[in-house]
C-alpha cells in the first residue's frame, strides 16, 4: 500500500534541497506532494511581502534556490487559496492537502 505525505513550505515549490533527503527516508512506497505559500507569485508580488518593521521576519527559500524575506503576517496563500499540480491547498485555520494521508 502506497501513501502521500502532503509538505507544504512557507516559500515555493519543490524543495530539491530537502524533499529528495525525506524521500529516501520515508522509502519509496510514499508520494511527497510539494506545495508552497508563495508558488505562482511573481518576484514583484514576493517583494511586496517584505516585513514590516514591526514583524517577525521569515526566510524562504525560492524555486530559483534564492532566500527571500517576508513578513510573518503576510500570507497569500490563507486569502483564497491556490492551486498546484492537480492538488488543492487552502489555508482554514490548518493546511490541508486533499488526496493526501499524512500534512
Amino acid at each position: 500500500m502506497s501513501h502521500r505525505l502532503g509538505a507544504v513550505t512557507i516559500g515555493q515549490a519543490p524543495r530539491v534541497d530537502i524533499v529528495p533527503e525525506l524521500q529516501v527516508f520515508l522509502g519509496a512506497d510514499v508520494e511527497i506532494v510539494e506545495a508552497g505559500a508563495l508558488d505562482g507569485l511573481s518576484s514583484e508580488a514576493v517583494a511586496r511581502l517584505s516585513p514590516e518593521p514591526a514583524d517577525q521576519v521569515l526566510v524562504t527559500r525560492m524555486r530559483d534556490g534564492e532566500s527571500r524575506s517576508r513578513g510573518a503576517t503576510s500570507s497569500p496563500a490563507c486569502s483564497s487559496g491556490w492551486t498546484t499540480s492537480s492538488h488543492r491547498v487552502r489555508c482554514s485555520g490548518i493546511w490541508r492537502a486533499e488526496h493526501a494521508d499524512v500534512i
